[in-house]
């Protein structure tokens, strides 16, 4: 039949040749395009590393979904649009991706009842609940929603076994944790770019959210949990443009609620963080242009000054005495070894060796509090370590690698930053780096926003380039060859994201703590401008 009716097009556009334009634009046509570029985007997976691959694919399916609603293929359309949401947040891990695939099965379900994917976008529904937001309720609702209009569905069974499974994890969750998981402490920081929120419990914090306008909210509830009672008093005054104010409440006896007030932003993220329990929130700005109801006030010298709090400590940059934290990540670990020399000594059990003893030298000399993205042979993706640095609120990154080479008599230090680069051997070491990242950032506008509008772009440079002459001084003191290869920039992913000074040493040698140490308090001592906290 099909064939038929093709053989008619070609017939007719004999006569009519607008008729060929016509058919060259069908919703038919339309579709086919769009699932080969679906198809082309899921064979390859570089492709499915950038963004805006899997936008140009929906953007395929969005045409035909909005503009031939009435065809046969929009159903169908709504259906992949849906499931490449679902796939892109494997690689963004942007919370909004998930909704937008949520949003695109909800509307093939009431525009499309009766359609042969109805069913298939419940039963979606309900597995982004479950496996991705890890949120139990809305998966139980979505999966007897099938079973509720869809009774005669393939899938019921398997509804039917997830809603089983779920009402045992939650009723086993509510007998371990008969008491309430207790909301301890809420802070704020504010960069100009983004505002970030952590929130920390005694336990795993589970949540529900939505965003809410005139005026701009978004609230997140958390069941079986309660708030310290400090934290209800009075709301916690953020006042940075991006975020009002904070406002804490227990909404029901068994259930605690935390409300942003929003002020002019562009976008959010939301991420948990273990030992201790966080939630994490990024507040993303739009430009905008602070308040400020104080006077401001010029000195003898024409500067300008305010009142209250100095303008110079408000930016952070009160000196050396604003490293408070430091973070340090050994490179590699668990199922990623690392560089593998000739007698077996792995990379990642060097770096893990130079981090604890520079950590204990952080401590004992300089007083500064110190943590480890990992203390044993862990593996942690290369997106999680900067996250960990931003969950402890650190003023400087620094990731630890041994450099490894094809020639013997190399002996070379290098310190990087993060930047684009045309250095053949430091694009080679960003790859090899780069190598265990099973979901690299998939976005590639905020990987040009990391490099290119990085606020901390410059401290981490006069950081980068302070451990850098320290490393190489410090062990040409015994090792006469060592040379000394400068600093560099590369797209390190460890770097991406991290928010605060940030390097990464590719430090040769196990014997260089000392060296690290050195470095970092000559960068301490000697800057003025430390971090934006």
């Amino acid at each position: 039949m099909k064939r038929l009716i093709l053989l008619l097009i070609l017939a007719l556009a004999i006569f009519f040749p607008n008729i060929s334009l016509a058919a060259s634009s069908s919703p038919q046509k339309q579709f086919q395009k769009a699932k080969e570029c679906s198809k082309a985007l899921n064979s390859s997976e570089a492709k499915k590393r950038l963004r805006q691959n899997w936008e140009r694919c929906i953007k395929e399916f969005n045409a035909i979904a909005a503009k031939n609603p009435k065809s046969e293929y929009a159903d169908d359309a709504l259906f992949n649009i849906g499931n490449l949401y679902t796939g892109l947040y494997n690689y963004s891990k942007n919370l909004n991706d998930l909704d937008r695939a949520i949003d695109a099965y909800n509307k093939l379900i009431k525009k499309y009842p009766k359609s042969q994917y109805a069913d298939g976008a419940c039963f979606e529904i309900g597995e982004v609940y479950f496996k991705q937001k890890n949120s139990l309720d809305d998966a139980l609702s979505a999966y007897k929603r099938l079973i509720k209009l869809y009774p005669k569905s393939k899938l019921k069974a398997d509804a039917e076994k997830r809603i089983n499974d779920i009402s045992k994890t939650i009723s086993s969750s509510s007998n371990k944790t008969s008491q309430p998981n207790q909301i301890k402490e809420i802070k704020s920081w504010s960069y100009p770019e983004y505002t970030m929120i952590v929130i920390e419990a005694d336990n795993e914090i589970g949540f529900t959210k939505k965003r809410i306008s005139q005026p701009e909210r978004l609230y997140l509830d958390m069941p079986n949990a309660r708030i310290k009672e400090e934290l209800k008093k009075e709301p916690i005054q953020v006042g940075d443009g991006i975020l009002k104010q904070i406002r804490v409440s227990q909404y029901t006896q068994k259930d605690a609620r935390v409300v942003l007030d929003l002020g002019n932003i562009d976008d959010y993220r939301l991420y948990t963080l273990p030992e201790p329990h966080r939630l994490v929130i990024e507040v993303y700005g739009t430009k905008y242009k602070p308040q400020n109801n104080q006077e401001d006030i010029q000195d003898k010298e024409g500067n300008v000054k305010e009142k209250g709090i100095p303008l110079t400590q408000q930016l952070g940059m009160a000196g050396s005495s604003i490293v408070k934290t430091i973070v340090l990540d050994p490179g590699h670990g668990g199922k990623d070894p690392g560089a593998i020399g000739k007698n077996g000594l792995m990379e990642k059990e060097v770096t893990l060796d130079i981090a604890k003893r520079l950590k204990k030298i952080l401590a004992e000399k300089a007083n500064k509090k110190v943590y480890l993205t990992r203390e044993d042979d862990t593996y942690i993706g290369l997106n999680q370590r900067p996250a960990i640095a931003r969950g402890k609120g650190a003023d400087l990154f620094i990731s630890i690698h041994v450099n490894s080479n094809t020639k013997r008599s190399s002996r070379g230090i290098e310190t990087y930053t993060l930047n684009f680069s045309s250095d053949k051997f430091a694009q080679k070491t960003a790859a090899r780096e780069n190598m265990s990242s099973e979901k690299s950032i998939g976005d590639l506008e905020k990987i040009i926003r990391d490099l290119l509008v990085d606020s901390n772009r410059e401290i981490s440079l006069g950081l980068a380039h302070s451990v850098q002459k320290q490393l190489v001084k410090t062990l040409k003191a015994d090792y006469s060859k060592v040379e000394d290869h400068g600093v560099k920039g590369a797209p390190f992913i460890v770097l991406m994201n991290s928010r605060v000074a940030s390097i990464l040493a590719e430090v040769s040698f196990i014997s260089n703590p000392d060296g690290l140490y050195e470095g970092i308090k000559k960068y301490i001592s000697s800057s003025t401008i430390v971090a934006l906290k």
